[in-house]
């Protein structure tokens, strides 16, 4: 017998989900503009042999930036986790498992479009959770999705240009492109996240889709043994 999933309300995790993506954003922009620094003839004076005036600039928003990725990552993928887990509870016939919809993000290859299938699954299931597979998907799923790859790109290709060549102004003009895609990315997250967050409150408080299942021989949605609440 498959898993039986109950639904938790999102919208709280959610919200701290949106805060930390802004500090991103903050975070994001503070390096854009370090780099921005570094390519001007102010940033480009040396103190000394080896050090530019826009080194420590770099240095410590990079830092920022690194810790604010790690935190938000981790929060967006418990969020990701748990509404993956309500579209469980609110339909039946999802291909992707709330674990793998957090974990196709680490496997190559694959998680060019394999986290977007799960989110969108999500997104249908909360929709129309009896006829999910013909519900529609908003515009803006996709244009995060494409923003989120680009990104992805855009920073694969600064870390290897970083590798080839000491040219201050081919990094710095590639680290900055890539902070305007991840800017645009985190954009369109957000309004993923509170959209979706409010959708599936919703369908908690006053959807019906814990009414047993046609299908013969499975469980009521709303029935089974629940998993554990703290996910």
């Amino acid at each position: 017998m498959s898993k039986v999933y109950t639904p938790i309300d999102p919208v709280r995790l959610g919200r701290v989900v949106v805060a930390a993506v802004g500090v991103q954003i903050v975070a994001e922009l503070l390096l854009t503009l370090a780099h921005a620094y570094a390519l001007t003839g102010p940033g480009q004076a040396f103190i000394d042999e080896d050090l530019r005036s826009s080194d420590l600039g770099v240095f410590l928003t990079s830092v920022f930036y690194l810790a604010t990725y790690v935190v938000g990552g981790f929060i967006a993928l418990k969020w990701i986790y748990r509404v993956n887990r309500n579209a469980h509870a609110f339909a039946r016939g999802l291909s992707i498992s709330p674990p793998w919809a957090v974990g196709w993000y680490f496997v190559p290859i694959a998680t060019l479009w394999k986290p977007y299938e799960a989110m969108s699954e999500a997104w249908q299931a909360t929709e129309r959770p009896h006829a999910w597979r013909t519900a529609p998907k908003p515009a803006f799923l996709g244009w995060w999705w494409a923003a989120w790859l680009i990104s992805n790109f855009v920073g694969g290709l600064a870390n290897a240009v970083s590798k080839v060549t000491d040219d201050i102004a081919t990094n710095s003009a590639v680290v900055i492109v890539g902070c305007l895609a991840s800017i645009v990315a985190d954009a369109f997250f957000i309004r993923v996240v509170n959209r979706l967050s409010s959708l599936q409150q919703t369908q908690i408080n006053f959807g019906m889709f814990d009414e047993p299942a046609e299908a013969p021989g499975l469980p009521p949605l709303g029935g089974g043994v629940a998993e554990p609440q703290g996910a």
